[in-house]
């Protein structure tokens, strides 16, 4: 997920963040998560709700 400066990486449950300021590290080599917990935090709560939110299929893709 990506918003203004900042993209986030993530399992689909929240857990493994990793946060990158694509503008200052557009290599994405240094992960920010632990120093910007709010953001952090912000961030993976709209990515797991857009999960979510997302309909289930089923095994043919269906």
């Amino acid at each position: 997920m990506r918003q203004g400066d900042w993209k986030l990486l993530c399992d689909y449950d929240g857990s493994r963040p990793e946060l990158y300021n694509i503008v200052d590290d557009p290599g994405e080599t240094n992960n920010l998560a632990a120093n910007h917990t709010e953001k952090t935090k912000e961030m993976t709560q709209k990515v797991v709700g857009w999960y979510k939110s997302m309909p289930v299929l089923d095994q043919a893709g269906k």
